[in-house]
Protein backbone atom coordinates (compact mmCIF):
# COMPACT_ATOMS: atom_id res chain seq x y z
CA UNK A 1 0.00 0.00 0.00
CA UNK A 2 1.51 3.39 -0.94
CA UNK A 3 0.72 7.00 0.65
CA UNK A 4 0.56 10.13 -0.92
CA UNK A 5 4.00 12.14 0.78
CA UNK A 6 4.73 14.74 1.58
CA UNK A 7 7.79 14.69 -1.33
CA UNK A 8 4.77 14.58 -3.73
CA UNK A 9 4.14 18.31 -3.60
CA UNK A 10 5.59 19.72 -6.55
CA UNK A 11 5.30 23.57 -5.24
CA UNK A 12 5.50 24.43 -1.46
CA UNK A 13 6.92 28.12 -1.71
CA UNK A 14 4.25 30.25 -0.99
CA UNK A 15 1.23 27.63 -0.11
CA UNK A 16 -0.26 27.71 2.79
CA UNK A 17 -0.09 24.07 4.93
CA UNK A 18 -2.56 22.61 7.33
CA UNK A 19 -0.49 20.17 9.03
CA UNK A 20 -1.91 18.13 11.92
CA UNK A 21 0.40 16.74 14.33
CA UNK A 22 0.39 15.21 17.75
CA UNK A 23 1.05 17.64 20.35
CA UNK A 24 -0.19 16.25 23.04
CA UNK A 25 2.57 16.19 25.26
CA UNK A 26 2.37 16.53 29.33
CA UNK A 27 2.10 20.04 30.62
CA UNK A 28 3.12 20.95 33.66
CA UNK A 29 2.93 24.90 35.77
CA UNK A 30 3.06 25.92 31.77
CA UNK A 31 5.78 24.46 30.82
CA UNK A 32 6.36 20.89 28.59
CA UNK A 33 8.22 18.43 30.62
CA UNK A 34 8.73 15.98 27.56
CA UNK A 35 8.84 16.85 23.90
CA UNK A 36 9.57 13.48 22.20
CA UNK A 37 6.48 13.71 19.99
CA UNK A 38 7.17 17.23 19.18
CA UNK A 39 10.61 16.48 18.25
CA UNK A 40 9.13 14.04 15.98
CA UNK A 41 7.48 16.81 13.88
CA UNK A 42 10.49 18.62 13.45
CA UNK A 43 11.56 16.98 9.93
CA UNK A 44 8.52 17.72 8.36
CA UNK A 45 8.15 21.63 9.85
CA UNK A 46 11.88 22.17 8.62
CA UNK A 47 11.34 20.46 4.92
CA UNK A 48 8.09 22.75 4.48
CA UNK A 49 9.48 26.31 6.08
CA UNK A 50 12.78 25.60 4.27
CA UNK A 51 11.04 25.49 0.95
CA UNK A 52 9.73 28.51 1.72
CA UNK A 53 5.85 26.87 2.86
CA UNK A 54 3.75 28.68 5.16
CA UNK A 55 3.11 26.43 7.87
CA UNK A 56 -0.08 26.16 10.34
CA UNK A 57 -0.02 23.58 12.78
CA UNK A 58 -2.91 21.70 14.60
CA UNK A 59 -3.22 19.59 16.83
CA UNK A 60 -5.22 18.67 20.36
CA UNK A 61 -4.28 18.18 24.09
CA UNK A 62 -6.10 16.26 26.92
CA UNK A 63 -9.77 15.91 27.10
CA UNK A 64 -11.51 19.44 27.07
CA UNK A 65 -14.49 18.53 26.14
CA UNK A 66 -15.50 20.35 23.22
CA UNK A 67 -15.06 23.97 24.85
CA UNK A 68 -11.89 26.69 25.90
CA UNK A 69 -10.27 25.58 28.75
CA UNK A 70 -7.03 27.54 29.76
CA UNK A 71 -5.56 24.61 31.21
CA UNK A 72 -5.38 22.92 27.88
CA UNK A 73 -4.13 25.77 26.24
CA UNK A 74 -1.25 24.92 23.52
CA UNK A 75 0.62 28.15 24.36
CA UNK A 76 3.53 26.54 26.29
CA UNK A 77 3.67 24.07 23.22
CA UNK A 78 4.49 26.92 21.44
CA UNK A 79 7.04 28.16 23.87
CA UNK A 80 8.26 24.85 23.28
CA UNK A 81 8.52 24.30 19.83
CA UNK A 82 9.90 27.93 19.09
CA UNK A 83 13.42 26.54 21.43
CA UNK A 84 13.59 23.52 18.92
CA UNK A 85 13.40 25.48 15.90
CA UNK A 86 15.62 27.95 17.44
CA UNK A 87 13.14 31.13 16.26
CA UNK A 88 9.64 32.29 16.40
CA UNK A 89 6.71 30.22 16.14
CA UNK A 90 3.67 32.32 16.49
CA UNK A 91 0.73 30.89 18.71
CA UNK A 92 -3.07 31.88 17.31
CA UNK A 93 -6.02 32.11 20.12
CA UNK A 94 -8.01 33.62 17.47
CA UNK A 95 -11.41 31.57 16.84
CA UNK A 96 -12.26 29.11 14.34
CA UNK A 97 -14.34 30.76 12.10
CA UNK A 98 -13.63 33.85 12.36
CA UNK A 99 -12.51 37.56 10.64
CA UNK A 100 -9.42 37.63 13.24
CA UNK A 101 -8.14 33.74 12.18
CA UNK A 102 -8.78 34.11 8.87
CA UNK A 103 -6.39 37.79 8.96
CA UNK A 104 -3.74 35.90 11.11
CA UNK A 105 -3.83 33.45 8.53
CA UNK A 106 -3.17 35.91 5.63
CA UNK A 107 -0.73 37.81 7.99
CA UNK A 108 2.26 34.94 7.95
CA UNK A 109 5.22 35.20 5.88
CA UNK A 110 6.81 32.52 3.79
CA UNK A 111 9.16 30.18 5.84
CA UNK A 112 7.09 30.88 8.69
CA UNK A 113 5.40 28.44 11.31
CA UNK A 114 1.73 29.20 13.21
CA UNK A 115 0.15 26.77 16.08
CA UNK A 116 -3.48 26.95 16.40
CA UNK A 117 -5.28 26.51 19.72
CA UNK A 118 -6.40 23.33 20.72
CA UNK A 119 -8.39 21.08 18.08
CA UNK A 120 -10.71 19.77 20.64
CA UNK A 121 -11.93 23.56 22.04
CA UNK A 122 -14.53 22.76 19.05
CA UNK A 123 -17.28 20.19 19.32
CA UNK A 124 -17.01 19.79 15.57
CA UNK A 125 -13.48 17.91 16.37
CA UNK A 126 -14.05 14.59 17.41
CA UNK A 127 -17.55 14.90 15.99
CA UNK A 128 -15.62 14.90 12.50
CA UNK A 129 -18.46 17.60 11.74
CA UNK A 130 -17.82 18.19 7.94
CA UNK A 131 -19.21 21.45 8.43
CA UNK A 132 -16.34 22.42 10.57
CA UNK A 133 -13.70 20.67 8.27
CA UNK A 134 -14.50 23.13 5.59
CA UNK A 135 -14.48 26.38 6.89
CA UNK A 136 -11.35 25.27 9.35
CA UNK A 137 -9.82 23.97 5.22
CA UNK A 138 -10.78 27.28 3.51
CA UNK A 139 -8.11 29.13 4.39
CA UNK A 140 -4.94 26.56 3.04
CA UNK A 141 -3.44 25.03 0.41
CA UNK A 142 -2.50 21.55 1.31
CA UNK A 143 -3.42 19.51 4.06
CA UNK A 144 -0.55 17.48 5.79
CA UNK A 145 -1.31 14.14 8.37
CA UNK A 146 2.54 14.05 10.37
CA UNK A 147 0.06 12.77 13.72
CA UNK A 148 0.78 8.88 13.32
CA UNK A 149 -0.86 8.46 17.28
CA UNK A 150 -4.13 9.70 15.88
CA UNK A 151 -4.77 8.20 12.98
CA UNK A 152 -7.21 5.37 14.50
CA UNK A 153 -9.55 8.57 14.96
CA UNK A 154 -12.37 9.73 12.92
CA UNK A 155 -11.72 13.62 13.56
CA UNK A 156 -12.41 16.72 12.00
CA UNK A 157 -8.70 17.41 11.79
CA UNK A 158 -7.62 13.84 10.76
CA UNK A 159 -10.10 12.82 7.97
CA UNK A 160 -12.58 15.64 7.56
CA UNK A 161 -10.40 18.41 6.04
CA UNK A 162 -9.05 15.77 3.54
CA UNK A 163 -12.32 16.33 2.02
CA UNK A 164 -11.54 19.46 1.29
CA UNK A 165 -7.95 19.96 0.60
CA UNK A 166 -5.28 17.80 -1.40
CA UNK A 167 -3.81 15.28 1.20
CA UNK A 168 -0.31 14.45 2.08
CA UNK A 169 1.50 12.34 4.79
CA UNK A 170 4.56 13.47 6.93
CA UNK A 171 7.94 12.29 7.30
CA UNK A 172 6.60 11.00 10.70
CA UNK A 173 3.37 9.24 9.73
CA UNK A 174 5.16 7.63 6.89
CA UNK A 175 8.46 6.92 8.84
CA UNK A 176 5.89 4.88 11.78
CA UNK A 177 4.25 2.56 8.75
CA UNK A 178 7.29 1.82 7.70
CA UNK A 179 8.58 0.48 10.64
CA UNK A 180 5.39 -1.08 12.28
CA UNK A 181 4.66 -2.61 8.71
CA UNK A 182 7.50 -4.46 9.13
CA UNK A 183 6.79 -6.00 12.39
CA UNK A 184 3.10 -6.45 11.28
CA UNK A 185 3.70 -8.17 7.80
CA UNK A 186 7.11 -10.11 9.02
CA UNK A 187 8.45 -10.46 12.27
CA UNK A 188 11.55 -12.37 13.21
CA UNK A 189 10.96 -15.46 15.58
CA UNK A 190 10.88 -16.36 18.15
CA UNK A 191 8.62 -13.33 18.79
CA UNK A 192 7.59 -11.96 22.52
CA UNK A 193 4.66 -9.76 22.89
CA UNK A 194 4.44 -7.51 25.97
CA UNK A 195 1.13 -6.00 26.91
CA UNK A 196 0.45 -3.13 29.76
CA UNK A 197 -1.98 -0.29 30.05
CA UNK A 198 -5.06 -0.31 32.08
CA UNK A 199 -7.33 -2.27 29.89
CA UNK A 200 -7.45 -5.60 28.59
CA UNK A 201 -10.40 -4.59 26.28
CA UNK A 202 -8.73 -2.29 24.14
CA UNK A 203 -5.70 -5.11 23.70
CA UNK A 204 -7.51 -8.31 23.22
CA UNK A 205 -7.99 -8.26 19.76
CA UNK A 206 -3.61 -7.21 19.76
CA UNK A 207 -3.23 -10.63 21.77
CA UNK A 208 -5.23 -12.69 19.66
CA UNK A 209 -3.52 -11.87 16.50
CA UNK A 210 -0.54 -12.50 17.79
CA UNK A 211 -0.64 -15.26 19.64
CA UNK A 212 -0.21 -18.14 16.72
CA UNK A 213 2.41 -16.47 16.14
CA UNK A 214 4.07 -15.11 19.75
CA UNK A 215 6.49 -17.85 21.67
CA UNK A 216 5.13 -15.68 24.44
CA UNK A 217 2.82 -12.85 25.92
CA UNK A 218 4.33 -11.33 28.71
CA UNK A 219 1.27 -9.34 30.45
CA UNK A 220 1.19 -6.23 33.04
CA UNK A 221 -0.47 -3.79 34.20
CA UNK A 222 -4.05 -3.85 34.59
CA UNK A 223 -4.11 -6.96 32.24
CA UNK A 224 -2.78 -8.65 35.13
CA UNK A 225 -5.85 -7.86 37.74
CA UNK A 226 -8.43 -8.92 35.00
CA UNK A 227 -6.99 -11.98 34.65
CA UNK A 228 -6.55 -12.59 38.42
CA UNK A 229 -9.93 -11.14 38.77
CA UNK A 230 -11.12 -13.80 35.58
CA UNK A 231 -9.36 -16.48 37.56
CA UNK A 232 -11.45 -15.94 40.67
CA UNK A 233 -9.24 -13.38 42.97
CA UNK A 234 -9.48 -11.51 45.43
CA UNK A 235 -7.90 -8.21 43.99
CA UNK A 236 -9.46 -5.53 46.28
CA UNK A 237 -9.27 -1.76 44.81
CA UNK A 238 -7.51 -2.92 41.98
CA UNK A 239 -7.99 -1.06 38.01
CA UNK A 240 -10.39 -3.63 36.84
CA UNK A 241 -12.18 -3.49 33.60
CA UNK A 242 -15.52 -5.45 33.24
CA UNK A 243 -15.65 -5.92 29.69
CA UNK A 244 -12.03 -6.72 30.19
CA UNK A 245 -12.82 -9.37 33.10
CA UNK A 246 -15.26 -11.03 30.50
CA UNK A 247 -12.17 -10.53 27.88
CA UNK A 248 -9.85 -12.42 30.27
CA UNK A 249 -11.40 -15.00 31.11
CA UNK A 250 -11.18 -16.58 27.22
CA UNK A 251 -7.37 -16.20 28.13
CA UNK A 252 -6.86 -18.33 30.66
CA UNK A 253 -7.08 -21.42 28.77
CA UNK A 254 -3.48 -19.87 27.43
CA UNK A 255 -2.17 -19.22 30.38
CA UNK A 256 1.13 -21.37 31.05
CA UNK A 257 1.41 -22.35 27.61
CA UNK A 258 2.18 -18.86 25.91
CA UNK A 259 0.54 -16.20 28.29
CA UNK A 260 2.53 -16.26 30.88
CA UNK A 261 1.22 -15.45 34.47
CA UNK A 262 3.50 -13.31 37.02
CA UNK A 263 4.83 -14.90 39.90
CA UNK A 264 4.46 -12.20 42.15
CA UNK A 265 2.75 -8.26 42.28
CA UNK A 266 3.20 -5.65 44.39
CA UNK A 267 0.23 -4.35 46.18
CA UNK A 268 -0.29 -0.42 48.01
CA UNK A 269 -2.66 1.19 49.88
CA UNK A 270 -5.57 2.24 47.72
CA UNK A 271 -6.26 5.34 49.54
CA UNK A 272 -2.87 6.36 50.29
CA UNK A 273 -1.17 5.02 47.40
CA UNK A 274 2.01 3.81 50.40
CA UNK A 275 3.33 0.94 49.16
CA UNK A 276 2.33 -1.91 51.28
CA UNK A 277 4.56 -4.97 50.00
CA UNK A 278 5.01 -7.83 47.50
CA UNK A 279 2.86 -10.81 47.12
CA UNK A 280 3.55 -14.03 45.57
CA UNK A 281 0.40 -15.01 43.91
CA UNK A 282 0.33 -18.20 44.39
CA UNK A 283 1.27 -18.89 47.82
CA UNK A 284 -2.17 -16.04 48.69
CA UNK A 285 -4.14 -17.63 45.68
CA UNK A 286 -6.78 -16.47 46.02
CA UNK A 287 -6.89 -13.63 48.44
CA UNK A 288 -4.35 -11.20 46.63
CA UNK A 289 -5.56 -8.02 48.11
CA UNK A 290 -7.52 -6.65 50.92
CA UNK A 291 -10.54 -4.17 50.55
CA UNK A 292 -8.32 -0.95 50.56
CA UNK A 293 -5.26 -2.60 48.84
CA UNK A 294 -4.80 -2.73 44.94
CA UNK A 295 -2.20 -4.59 42.81
CA UNK A 296 -0.09 -1.58 41.25
CA UNK A 297 2.95 -3.14 39.74
CA UNK A 298 4.81 -6.42 38.82
CA UNK A 299 6.64 -8.18 41.63
CA UNK A 300 11.07 -8.90 41.69
CA UNK A 301 10.72 -12.72 40.63
CA UNK A 302 8.22 -12.06 37.91
CA UNK A 303 10.57 -9.30 36.37
CA UNK A 304 13.34 -11.59 36.49
CA UNK A 305 11.68 -14.48 34.74
CA UNK A 306 10.44 -12.25 32.01
CA UNK A 307 13.74 -11.05 31.35
CA UNK A 308 14.44 -14.93 30.76
CA UNK A 309 11.35 -15.17 28.60
CA UNK A 310 12.92 -12.10 26.26
CA UNK A 311 16.53 -13.35 26.22
CA UNK A 312 16.58 -15.82 22.97
CA UNK A 313 13.99 -13.78 21.03
CA UNK A 314 14.66 -11.79 17.59
CA UNK A 315 11.61 -9.93 17.71
CA UNK A 316 10.18 -7.99 20.77
CA UNK A 317 6.95 -5.46 20.66
CA UNK A 318 6.06 -4.07 23.95
CA UNK A 319 2.79 -2.21 24.29
CA UNK A 320 1.99 0.20 27.66
CA UNK A 321 3.52 0.31 31.09
CA UNK A 322 3.79 -2.33 33.76
CA UNK A 323 2.61 -0.59 36.66
CA UNK A 324 1.20 2.48 37.85
CA UNK A 325 4.52 4.47 36.80
CA UNK A 326 2.82 7.60 38.04
CA UNK A 327 4.61 6.64 41.59
CA UNK A 328 8.47 5.65 41.59
CA UNK A 329 7.36 2.96 43.81
CA UNK A 330 5.27 1.17 41.01
CA UNK A 331 7.47 1.36 38.36
CA UNK A 332 10.24 -0.56 38.59
CA UNK A 333 8.97 -3.27 36.63
CA UNK A 334 8.31 -0.90 33.97
CA UNK A 335 12.26 0.56 34.02
CA UNK A 336 14.23 -2.82 34.72
CA UNK A 337 12.11 -4.27 31.19
CA UNK A 338 13.44 -1.30 29.63
CA UNK A 339 16.29 -1.49 30.74
CA UNK A 340 16.99 -5.22 29.64
CA UNK A 341 15.39 -4.26 26.29
CA UNK A 342 17.69 -1.55 26.06
CA UNK A 343 20.63 -4.12 25.92
CA UNK A 344 18.97 -6.54 23.95
CA UNK A 345 19.92 -8.06 20.15
CA UNK A 346 16.49 -8.73 19.19
CA UNK A 347 14.73 -6.10 17.28
CA UNK A 348 12.49 -3.92 19.56
CA UNK A 349 9.46 -2.26 18.75
CA UNK A 350 7.77 -0.03 21.49
CA UNK A 351 4.81 2.10 21.58
CA UNK A 352 2.30 3.94 23.81
CA UNK A 353 2.12 7.64 25.09
CA UNK A 354 2.90 6.86 29.18
CA UNK A 355 5.59 3.99 27.89
CA UNK A 356 7.37 7.22 25.56
CA UNK A 357 7.43 9.31 29.03
CA UNK A 358 9.49 6.66 30.89
CA UNK A 359 11.89 5.44 27.90
CA UNK A 360 12.43 9.07 27.88
CA UNK A 361 12.80 9.73 31.44
CA UNK A 362 15.47 7.09 31.86
CA UNK A 363 17.37 8.28 28.50
CA UNK A 364 16.85 4.95 26.63
CA UNK A 365 14.65 6.28 23.46
CA UNK A 366 17.45 5.52 21.10
CA UNK A 367 18.43 2.14 22.42
CA UNK A 368 15.63 -0.13 20.66
CA UNK A 369 14.94 -0.22 16.77
CA UNK A 370 11.91 1.46 16.85
CA UNK A 371 9.73 4.07 19.44
CA UNK A 372 5.63 4.43 18.15
CA UNK A 373 4.16 7.90 19.48
CA UNK A 374 1.29 6.10 18.84
CA UNK A 375 -0.75 4.13 21.77
CA UNK A 376 -4.13 2.91 20.57
CA UNK A 377 -3.02 3.72 16.99
CA UNK A 378 0.04 1.39 17.27
CA UNK A 379 -2.42 -1.44 18.74
CA UNK A 380 -4.71 -0.91 15.87
CA UNK A 381 -2.69 -0.77 13.28
CA UNK A 382 -0.41 -4.20 14.04
CA UNK A 383 -3.67 -5.94 14.33
CA UNK A 384 -4.20 -5.41 10.76
CA UNK A 385 -7.14 -2.38 10.69
CA UNK A 386 -7.27 0.41 8.19
CA UNK A 387 -6.80 3.54 10.06
CA UNK A 388 -9.30 5.84 9.41
CA UNK A 389 -6.32 8.84 9.38
CA UNK A 390 -4.43 7.14 6.65
CA UNK A 391 -7.28 5.73 4.20
CA UNK A 392 -7.86 9.18 2.64
CA UNK A 393 -3.87 9.16 1.69
CA UNK A 394 -3.50 5.74 -0.09
CA UNK A 395 -2.44 6.60 -3.43
CA UNK A 396 -4.95 5.58 -5.80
Amino acid sequence: MKFRSIRDIKKIKGKKFLVRVDFNVPVKNGRVTENIKIQRSLKTIKYLKDKGGRVFLISHLGRPKGKKDAKYSLEPVALELSKLLDECVYFNFAKIPSKDFDESVDDLYDGEVMLLENSRFYPGEKKNSLAWSKVLAKNFDYYINDAFATAHRAHATTVGVTKYLPSFAGFNLMDEISHLSQVRENPKKPLVVIIGGAKISTKIKMIKKYLPIAKYVLLGGGLVTNLLKADGCEVGASLIDPAGVKDAKRLLGQVNKKIVRPIDVVIGNSITGKKIGTINIEKQFPNICKKNQGIYDLGPKTVESYKKYLQNARTVIWNGPLGWIEKPAYAKATNEIARALGRSRAETYLGGGETLMVLDKLGLIDKYTFVSTGGGAMLEFLEGKQLPGLKSLIKK
